[in-house]
Protein backbone atom coordinates (compact mmCIF):
# COMPACT_ATOMS: atom_id res chain seq x y z
CA UNK A 1 0.00 0.00 0.00
CA UNK A 2 2.81 2.43 0.77
CA UNK A 3 4.01 1.99 -2.81
CA UNK A 4 0.63 3.19 -4.13
CA UNK A 5 0.61 6.15 -1.74
CA UNK A 6 4.06 7.18 -2.93
CA UNK A 7 3.10 6.65 -6.56
CA UNK A 8 -0.14 8.64 -6.39
CA UNK A 9 0.89 11.15 -3.75
CA UNK A 10 -1.32 9.84 -0.96
CA UNK A 11 -0.80 10.95 2.61
CA UNK A 12 -0.58 14.37 4.15
CA UNK A 13 3.18 14.86 4.27
CA UNK A 14 3.46 16.18 0.71
CA UNK A 15 0.16 18.08 0.52
CA UNK A 16 0.49 21.86 0.32
CA UNK A 17 -1.10 23.91 3.09
CA UNK A 18 -4.24 25.79 2.06
CA UNK A 19 -3.25 29.45 1.75
CA UNK A 20 -6.79 30.77 1.17
CA UNK A 21 -8.45 33.72 2.87
CA UNK A 22 -11.74 32.62 4.45
CA UNK A 23 -14.61 34.94 5.30
CA UNK A 24 -17.75 33.89 7.20
CA UNK A 25 -20.82 36.13 7.06
CA UNK A 26 -24.46 36.19 8.24
CA UNK A 27 -26.98 37.90 5.94
CA UNK A 28 -28.64 40.86 7.67
CA UNK A 29 -31.87 40.29 5.74
CA UNK A 30 -32.63 36.59 6.24
CA UNK A 31 -30.00 35.35 8.70
CA UNK A 32 -28.44 32.82 6.32
CA UNK A 33 -24.80 32.04 7.04
CA UNK A 34 -22.32 31.72 4.23
CA UNK A 35 -18.62 31.49 3.65
CA UNK A 36 -16.23 32.25 0.86
CA UNK A 37 -12.63 31.41 0.07
CA UNK A 38 -10.42 33.88 -1.75
CA UNK A 39 -7.06 33.19 -3.32
CA UNK A 40 -4.70 35.81 -1.87
CA UNK A 41 -2.59 35.85 -5.04
CA UNK A 42 -5.51 36.51 -7.42
CA UNK A 43 -8.42 37.89 -5.41
CA UNK A 44 -6.82 40.11 -2.77
CA UNK A 45 -4.48 43.06 -2.67
CA UNK A 46 -1.26 42.65 -0.69
CA UNK A 47 -0.76 45.27 2.04
CA UNK A 48 2.10 45.82 4.52
CA UNK A 49 0.02 44.19 7.28
CA UNK A 50 -1.52 41.35 5.22
CA UNK A 51 -4.22 41.49 2.54
CA UNK A 52 -7.20 43.62 1.56
CA UNK A 53 -10.18 41.82 0.01
CA UNK A 54 -13.20 43.19 -1.82
CA UNK A 55 -15.76 40.46 -2.42
CA UNK A 56 -19.40 40.14 -3.43
CA UNK A 57 -21.32 37.19 -1.99
CA UNK A 58 -24.82 35.90 -2.66
CA UNK A 59 -26.65 33.81 -0.08
CA UNK A 60 -28.89 30.94 -1.13
CA UNK A 61 -31.94 31.93 0.92
CA UNK A 62 -33.00 35.47 -0.01
CA UNK A 63 -30.50 35.95 -2.89
CA UNK A 64 -29.30 39.36 -1.77
CA UNK A 65 -25.81 40.53 -2.58
CA UNK A 66 -23.49 41.07 0.36
CA UNK A 67 -20.49 43.32 -0.21
CA UNK A 68 -17.33 42.78 1.84
CA UNK A 69 -14.39 45.18 2.06
CA UNK A 70 -12.19 43.42 4.62
CA UNK A 71 -8.58 43.36 5.83
CA UNK A 72 -6.72 40.18 6.78
CA UNK A 73 -3.55 40.03 8.86
CA UNK A 74 -0.46 38.01 7.91
CA UNK A 75 -1.90 34.96 9.68
CA UNK A 76 -4.97 35.21 7.43
CA UNK A 77 -7.32 36.30 10.24
CA UNK A 78 -9.96 38.95 9.64
CA UNK A 79 -8.55 42.17 11.03
CA UNK A 80 -11.38 44.57 10.35
CA UNK A 81 -13.34 46.12 7.58
CA UNK A 82 -16.89 46.61 6.47
CA UNK A 83 -19.62 44.28 5.25
CA UNK A 84 -22.74 45.80 3.66
CA UNK A 85 -25.82 43.62 3.98
CA UNK A 86 -24.17 41.20 6.37
CA UNK A 87 -22.21 40.70 9.56
CA UNK A 88 -18.86 38.96 9.95
CA UNK A 89 -19.10 35.79 12.07
CA UNK A 90 -16.56 33.21 13.22
CA UNK A 91 -15.90 29.87 11.58
CA UNK A 92 -17.34 28.20 14.68
CA UNK A 93 -20.61 30.16 14.36
CA UNK A 94 -20.80 29.23 10.68
CA UNK A 95 -20.23 25.52 11.45
CA UNK A 96 -22.91 25.57 14.15
CA UNK A 97 -25.52 27.24 11.94
CA UNK A 98 -24.83 26.11 8.37
CA UNK A 99 -26.92 22.93 8.49
CA UNK A 100 -29.88 24.27 10.47
CA UNK A 101 -33.24 23.80 8.76
CA UNK A 102 -34.65 26.89 7.12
Amino acid sequence: MSFLKKLFGGGKSGEPEDQGLYLYVRCDNCGAVLHTRADPERDAERTPSGWHLRKEMLDDRCFRLIYADVDFDRERNVGGGEVQGGTIITREEWLAEKDRPR
